[in-house]
């Protein structure tokens, strides 16, 4: 089995747009990971570019976006103390089920800022959330299996250092013959945020994996799909 999962994160709203055009087009729609206080955040990429508010979050979940918590202010979960990093996702998550109709954490992928968090804090994440994506260093790929066992998703990310070339290139290896979960993270487009992926590269590999027949699956129900939401 195949399956792709975009990833689009930090809350850029040109981006967001962008990517939801891009996916209509499909008859998909992309999963938005969003900071629950990006005004908060000492990144300079997310403090120097427009972010989406809560009414435009609540909007694109209304038509179908799936849009999951990226972390309360892009902290580094990996730099904090278990204390910290876990008040940090509980402030996360009450801004979220504050401003987004029906959110639950036992229903949500949680989707590590920096692809970063120590096994503690993985241990306990699992135990709050449906699923975790995170850097387990695996090229991105996650197997059907490992997926339904242990609720991470590994992913491989796109950022300012890398090129249309290399990110079509990962999207052509998996669809040669690559067997499981890939999961992708944007950072923005057309030169937006973190990221310099164009828009048409991005519509070209949505049309080369829909051709392939290849279903591309936001993580949430990605997972969802795949175990029990009870968690």
């Amino acid at each position: 089995m195949q399956i792709v999962s975009f990833c689009f994160d930090d809350g850029f709203r040109a981006t967001a747009d962008k990517a939801r055009a891009i996916f209509g087009r499909f008859g998909w729609a992309p999963c938005l990971c969003i900071l629950a206080a990006p005004e908060k955040a000492e990144d300079a990429y997310i403090k120097g570019t427009p972010i989406a508010d809560w009414s435009y979050w609540r909007e694109a979940q209304a038509a179908g976006c799936e849009i999951a918590p990226h972390g309360y202010a892009h902290e580094n979960l990996a730099r904090c103390s278990f204390a910290e990093a876990t008040a940090s996702v509980e402030r996360c998550f009450d801004i979220f089920m504050r401003e987004l109709p029906g959110f639950l954490p036992s229903e949500q992928v949680f989707h590590t800022a920096y692809l970063s968090a120590p096994p503690e804090i993985l241990s306990w994440l699992r135990k709050r959330v449906l699923g975790v994506r995170t850097g387990l260093r695996r090229a991105g790929v996650t197997s059907i299996e490992e997926a339904s066992s242990t609720r991470l998703l590994d992913c491989v990310s796109y950022g300012h250092d890398t090129t249309d070339r290399l990110f079509s290139e990962r999207i052509a290896q998996f669809v040669s013959g690559e067997d499981g979960i890939l999961t992708i993270v944007l950072h923005g487009l057309d030169g937006e945020g973190w990221g310099p992926l164009r828009s048409a590269t991005l519509e070209g590999a949505l049309a080369k994996l829909q051709q392939a027949r290849i279903d591309v699956v936001p993580c949430g129900q990605l997972l969802s799909n795949l175990i029990s939401p009870q968690v």
